[in-house]
């Protein structure tokens, strides 16, 4: 049977590897609001309240071409005082909050939790749902479209004319909203003063639908199959209940919530039918390669917000990523070297929202490195001092948490002051040394397996499913792979920063993946997972002009106009990076550079049918090598 606790339970896990807050049990008491309109005036506060009592209204508001976008608007009591207030906005894809339609069993939503912490801190708060997402109307063509950037625009312009606020914003968000709240901040309006991105993707193409130019195919299709079932306010479906668990779910919570003046329902089922007629977004991207492709008429950059130009110096950034939330380290560090905006970066060891600790050496149950309670202080305490104190600009620092270690530290630049290059090359035997070859020695052969995965836990589905980020000992898999392993390490080793390998590879075919893993073997033979790296063959040739923004490691354009088959049986150079990581590797481990040619967790098959044999060269004239950012290397 389903019960109330089953739907908290389930209201809990549709929102929260979305970057929601555990869901609460508190009160819901309100101060009630004037009618509709271009304004929202507040009734008289009651004397001596406090921020407890809250406002909280769902409208409509009206864009340029007619389609409604819907807003939640949460306004402590010092509103109703007079007071002008900074607000902080919040835009998603993922229901700006839930319709309950039974507070006895669920007194209050995740998301009503988020908003009261706000709240209860002196600040304005807005929820918007994306057009063609939620109760809002339109369709959703592309994430991050130009259209739904434009209308943050407008809700923004909305928003600073209001009497009760003093026109000083601040905008957040984990993962899709990650990047709605950096779109709002790259407008050129001025808005935004105070930016909080989550575990993001500055660069769509690159951090996560095409990494390396291979198509994410697995969990593209994934995402974007769920959205629809969001879109279209498929509660049950989304939940996985059926029959009288979907009737238990639907008598206490029904999708998404309505504005306020939908009493019965009829302007949500309007924009749900207006929902159903947006294009097959995974069809039309699945069929695109390049960079420079467009995407039912846009091109990625301009889905980038990292893309969009460097940021406002007025606006202070404080951004989150994790090592192990594969593309996030990346998209952040490529952010901090391609704009001088006043930035503080975290990049710790967690799954995809921070709610759950993803070191590899620890166990999966290991309690969560700075808790929810923390992170959630220290973005508060980030936005009072830059919407309620001065407007001095943070000072630029990045705090990274090294691996084994097990220890946060600081820096104001990347790599770290004192980094050295460390080459360690592929030798026969597979043996991974820190000397090149002297003389001749046979290539290695390799027949792509195309069943070598990284498991249903990898760090690119934590982006769907919050889940925490595992990876079984290797050792088995890396059987399926072309392995090269170092002698064990006299001393602990720490790795900080952004590896990259260099291969001397030829193929049966004129196109091909390669994944390239970094592992720690430990002296039993177990074998841990530290960090990868992909690259699509086709998109192996270097960079001509410089990229459009700083980016670390080697460079790749991933146009069409630069793409090169592979000339069949013919040694290539093939370098791509790995995803930047922080490690200490203890004393008597060894390192290990796997090779593969698929990922069937995530990633589509490259060539579709056939299975290319390679050719991996490591004499003098074809050094292939891994080069390694050595942070320390204890004495």
């Amino acid at each position: 049977m389903f019960d109330s606790s089953q739907s908290i339970v389930l209201a809990c896990l549709l929102l929260a590897p979305l970057g929601a807050l555990a869901c609460s049990g508190a009160d819901t008491s309100t101060v009630a609001v004037a009618a509709d309109g271009d304004v929202i005036a507040l009734t008289p506060a009651v004397a001596g309240s406090d921020t407890a009592q809250v406002s909280n209204r769902a409208i409509h508001l009206t864009m340029r071409d007619g389609v409604r976008i819907a807003v939640d608007v949460w306004l402590p009591a010092a509103a109703a005082r007079g007071e002008q207030l900074p607000s902080i906005v919040r835009a998603t894809r993922y229901w700006r909050d839930v319709e309950i339609v039974n507070r006895e069993a669920m007194p209050e939503t995740d998301r009503e939790a988020m908003a009261r912490s706000f709240v209860d801190a002196g600040y304005a708060y807005l929820a918007i749902d994306a057009r063609g997402t939620g109760a809002s109307f339109g369709v959703t063509r592309q994430p991050w479209s130009p259209s739904e950037v434009e209308d943050y625009g407008e809700v923004l312009d909305w928003l600073v004319q209001q009497p009760w606020s003093n026109g000083r914003v601040g905008s957040f968000g984990i993962s899709y909203d990650s990047n709605t709240a950096e779109m709002m901040a790259t407008l050129g309006n001025g808005r935004v003063q105070a930016l909080v991105p989550r575990f993001g993707y500055p660069n769509v193409y690159s951090d996560v639908i095409f990494p390396g130019g291979i198509f994410n195919r697995e969990f593209m299709q994934a995402w974007l199959g769920r959205s629809i079932v969001m879109d279209g306010n498929d509660l049950c479906t989304l939940a996985g209940a059926a029959g009288t668990d979907c009737d238990g779910l639907l008598s206490i919570q029904t999708g998404v919530k309505r504005v306020d003046a939908d009493s019965d329902g009829a302007l949500l089922d309007a924009a749900i039918a207006e929902h159903a007629s947006a294009p097959d977004e995974f069809a039309l991207v699945s069929g695109l390669s390049g960079s420079d492709e467009l995407w039912d008429g846009a091109s990625f950059a301009e889905l980038s917000p990292g893309l969009q130009g460097p940021l406002a110096p007025t606006t202070s950034v404080m951004a989150w990523a994790s090592w192990m939330d594969l593309g996030t380290a990346r998209g952040a560090l490529n952010r901090w070297a391609s704009s001088d905006a006043p930035m503080v970066l975290y990049i710790g060891p967690w799954n995809h929202d921070a709610s759950q600790d993803a070191n590899p050496y620890l166990p999966p149950d290991a309690p969560l490195e700075m808790g929810a309670e923390e992170q959630r202080a220290m973005e508060v305490s980030f936005f009072d001092q830059h919407l309620k104190g001065s407007s001095e600009p943070a000072a630029r620092s990045i705090h990274y948490f090294t691996l084994g270690e097990n220890v946060w530290k600081q820096t104001s630049e990347w790599p770290p002051p004192g980094t050295r290059t460390q080459p360690l090359y592929l030798r026969a035997a597979g043996v991974l040394s820190s000397s090149p070859a002297a003389a001749a020695e046979p290539a290695d052969l390799y027949a792509v397996d195309f069943s070598a995965s990284t498991g249903p836990t990898n760090g690119w589905w934590t982006k769907l499913t919050g889940d925490d980020v595992q990876h079984a000992d290797r050792r088995t898999e890396d059987g399926k792979l072309l392995a090269y392993t170092s002698a064990p390490l006299g001393t602990d080793l720490e790795i900080t920063g952004h590896p990259q390998v260099t291969l001397h590879l030829s193929s049966t075919e004129s196109d091909g993946a390669v994944f390239v893993y970094l592992e720690d073997v430990a002296p039993d033979g177990a074998v841990t997972y530290l960090t990868e790296g992909e690259l699509r063959l086709l998109h192996r040739k270097p960079c001509s002009d410089p990229p459009a923004v700083d980016e670390y490691g080697p460079c790749h354009s991933f146009r069409l106009e630069d793409a090169e088959p592979m000339p069949i049986g013919v040694s290539q150079e093939v370098t791509l990076g790995l995803h930047p990581i922080s490690v200490q590797v203890q004393a008597g481990h060894s390192l290990r550079v796997a090779l593969a040619g698929h990922d069937a967790s995530s990633f589509a098959r490259i060539p579709s049918v056939a299975t290319p044999i390679w050719s991996v060269a490591h004499d003098p004239q074809h050094p292939s090598r891994i080069d390694l950012p050595i942070a320390r290397a204890a004495d």
